[in-house]
């Protein structure tokens, strides 16, 4: 196992067993980790939608040869990922403890899962755990296109002949003749190769504590596995390593887009064991969230229930226009739906110039008074000396010209919780502060 924090870095030896496996990981980008290993790695958001901005190039992670040493630096991605028989773990560098706390909320928080009193398993399980956290989202995002059909081969053998007679199935089952004929269909059906393999992902969280907190975790999510169990009625639990390989090439409907996603996370689910713990495997597996946009979805639980606008560059909704004639589209984090505020969520310990000039355009646009920054807060040891070009906490910048005033707040990340709820009851204090500095 090794090791290491987001957007950090860290030296390996070059005699380390290790070095052999980051070295073939190393200068790959989103893109092509999806392309090659997309049916083992998942990377939040980036398998279940269409990267813009050029995210899909970003690498995970980048690796410098030195005389006696090489050194790894990370990216924004946090999670699990494996190849043979090593695995590197990427937690948050704003957490301080061993165990990240600060993935795990954000991720309840993010995907709107309340199940903070539950006591996780150790590294190995952590990966797991992240899989099931996402799997409420990805089937309601699947579900809201409709439950997915498609033709299915149907054999019978009675007196109303609706198909095609199999001839040699008959002669095995109707001899001597006995007013029945044996027959196939091909019917257009719920109950499929890719709903079984929902049930059978259903059916196997069910086993666990986790699993069944995160499978009644809202009414929407309960009517949707009800959904599932009541057109799958064909469900047999010891099919499940064949649902599993018929799944093994990607869906490609094209109108069930979503569904892909939900496959691939399915497919993951009831293939965990096999990869992470047989070190053979030549598939680079595992789950990684891309923190700049987690940091995003879970300040939007914390704002939008306060009159906030959240825009979606992946989707193209709730953007803004800066010319009349609808040209320049622009993508602001936030803003309130009076115009008054503007907010950007930078998930790193410092503003740029370019942040600066970005949040200074929008408010330009929408005639805001206010323009806000709002960050983790740093571990001490981390905290940087500002320049020019950064700011400080809560320092209000008046702007010239139109005027308008620019503020950075940082949210404190709890640092030594007792536990997962622990963690939860602090962060909840730290939000509401954080909020009353706000204003709203």
């Amino acid at each position: 196992m090794i090791r290491l924090k987001d957007n950090s870095s860290k030296e390996l030896s070059l005699q380390s067993q290790e070095l052999s496996v980051v070295r073939c990981l190393a200068g790959h980008s989103l893109k092509q980790l999806l392309k090659e290993h997309g049916d083992t790695l998942l990377i939040w958001p980036h398998s279940f939608a269409e990267s813009r901005n050029g995210e899909g190039d970003a690498s995970l992670f980048t690796l410098t040869e030195r005389t006696d040493t090489a050194v790894i630096q990370t990216g924004n991605l946090m999670g699990f990922i494996g190849y043979q028989a090593t695995e590197l773990a990427i937690t948050s560098r704003f957490t301080s403890t061993e165990r990240d706390y600060f993935l795990h909320y954000m991720l309840l928080k993010a995907f709107n899962l309340h199940v903070f009193n539950l006591h996780h398993g150790l590294c190995r399980d952590e990966a797991f755990d992240f899989l099931i956290y996402l799997f409420p989202k990805v089937l309601l995002q699947a579900l809201s296109q409709g439950l997915y059909k498609e033709y299915q081969k149907r054999s019978y053998n009675d007196a109303r002949v609706r198909g095609v007679i199999d001839i040699g199935r008959h002669l095995k089952l109707n001899s001597p003749p006995n007013g029945r004929i044996a027959y196939h269909t091909r019917e257009y059906s719920y109950d499929n190769t890719v709903t079984q393999l929902i049930r059978h992902t259903i059916e196997y969280l069910g086993r666990t504590e986790l699993g069944r907190s995160i499978l009644s975790s809202s009414d929407e999510m309960r009517t949707a596995v009800s959904r599932i169990i009541e057109n799958t009625p064909r469900y047999d639990a010891k099919e499940r390593n064949q649902v599993v390989r018929r799944n093994l090439r990607p869906l490609s409907h094209p109108y069930y887009q979503a569904y892909r996603g939900l496959q691939k996370l399915c497919v993951q689910i009831l293939r965990h064991d096999k990869l992470m713990y047989h070190s053979s495997t030549e598939q680079v597996h595992g789950i990684l969230f891309d923190g700049a946009v987690l940091w995003e979805e879970y300040l939007g639980t914390l704002l939008t229930p306060k009159g906030f606008e959240h825009p979606n560059n992946r989707t193209g909704q709730g953007r803004i226009h800066l010319s009349q004639t609808s040209k320049f589209p622009r993508y602001p984090d936030f803003y309130h739906r009076s115009g008054s505020v503007v907010i950007d969520a930078k998930y790193k310990r410092t503003t740029s110039r370019n942040d600066i000039h970005q949040v200074i355009a929008y408010m330009y646009r929408l005639q805001a008074q206010k323009g806000v920054f709002i960050m983790p807060e740093a571990q001490a040891e981390d905290t940087p000396q500002n320049s020019d070009e950064e700011m400080a906490h809560n320092e209000i910048y008046k702007l010239a010209g139109y005027g308008g005033t620019l503020t950075l707040y940082r949210l404190s990340i709890a640092r030594q919780p007792q536990d997962t709820k622990d963690f939860a009851t602090l962060m909840a204090g730290y939000e509401r502060t954080l909020l009353q500095e706000l204003g709203i």
